[in-house]
C-alpha cells in the first residue's frame, strides 16, 4: 500500500490511528530506548573511527535517535537518509542542524556523489530488508564512501539464539497482531555478509555476532 519502506509508513500510520501522542510515535517506532540507543549507537560508530570532521551517512535515519546524539559536534557533516516523511522532519526539526542534509527516498539509491563520505552507516535496516535490497544499498554504500573509507551495518544471525526468538515471533493471533503492527524481521548469517563484501571488493574489517548493541554488527571498508 505504501510502496518501499511501507512496513515503517504504516507502523507511523497505526500508532497515529490508535491515538498514540506524535512525539512518542516518533521516538518508539523506530524500536524505543531513544536517547540511551542513539548514545550507544553514536558510540559504536566513534570506537570504529567517526571523527570529529567526518562526513557521515545515516541511512535508515529513521526520526534521528542517532544524529540528535551526535548534533552538538560543530565540525561533523551528516547526512540523514529514511523512507518515511514524518521521520525525516522529526530529525530534521530536533536536529536543528541547517547545515546537515536529510533526504527522502523511494528506492535503494543514495543520493550523493563517488567518494563523498567517510562512513555509512544502517543500524535496524538490513534487519528488514530483503537481500536483493540489502545488497543494493551495499553497491550504492560502496560507490559514496571514499576509499578508506568505512561501511558499518547491524543485522540479524540466525546462529545466535535471541536472534533466532525474535526471528520465531509470537505465536497464534499475537503474533498475527504483531506481524500487522511491526516490519518484518529477516536475517543474514555472517558468511553471507562476507559474500557481500566480495561482490563489492570491500575488505570485511570485523564482523560481531552478536554485539553489544544487541543485533550482530559487520564493519567493511572500501580499499
Amino acid at each position: 500500500m505504501f510502496g518501499f519502506g511501507g512496513d515503517y509508513r504504516w507502523l507511523v500510520l497505526w500508532r497515529k490511528l490508535i491515538g498514540q501522542p506524535s512525539e512518542d510515535v516518533m521516538r518508539q517506532a523506530i524500536g524505543g530506548n531513544f536517547e540511551a540507543m542513539g548514545q550507544m549507537l553514536a558510540g559504536t560508530l566513534d570506537q570504529i573511527g567517526l571523527t570529529a570532521e567526518s562526513h557521515l551517512v545515516d541511512v535508515g535515519c529513521g526520526s534521528g535517535r542517532l544524529a540528535v546524539q551526535l548534533k552538538d559536534r560543530p565540525s561533523l557533516r551528516y547526512t540523514g537518509i529514511d523512507v518515511v516523511p514524518e521521520f525525516i522532519d522529526y530529525a530534521r526539526t530536533i536536529c536543528a542542524r541547517p547545515d546537515w542534509s536529510f533526504h527522502l527516498v523511494s528506492e535503494p539509491v543514495l543520493p550523493l556523489q563517488d567518494g563523498s563520505a567517510d562512513m555509512a552507516c544502517f543500524f535496524s535496516v538490513f534487519t528488514h530488508l530483503p537481500e536483493p535490497v540489502c545488497k543494493a544499498y551495499l553497491r550504492e554504500a560502496a560507490r559514496v564512501v571514499r576509499p578508506g573509507g568505512r561501511i558499518v551495518f547491524s543485522f540479524l544471525d540466525p546462529n545466535v539464539d535471541f536472534h533466532a526468538k525474535i526471528l520465531r515471533g509470537r505465536p497464534g493471533l499475537r503474533g498475527f497482531v504483531a506481524r500487522l503492527m511491526y516490519p518484518l524481521n529477516i536475517a543474514f548469517t555472517p558468511e553471507t555478509i562476507r559474500r557481500w563484501a566480495d561482490e563489492n571488493g570491500l575488505t570485511v574489517e570485523r564482523i560481531e555476532s552478536p554485539s553489544a548493541i544487541g543485533q550482530s554488527l559487520a564493519v567493511v571498508s572500501r580499499p
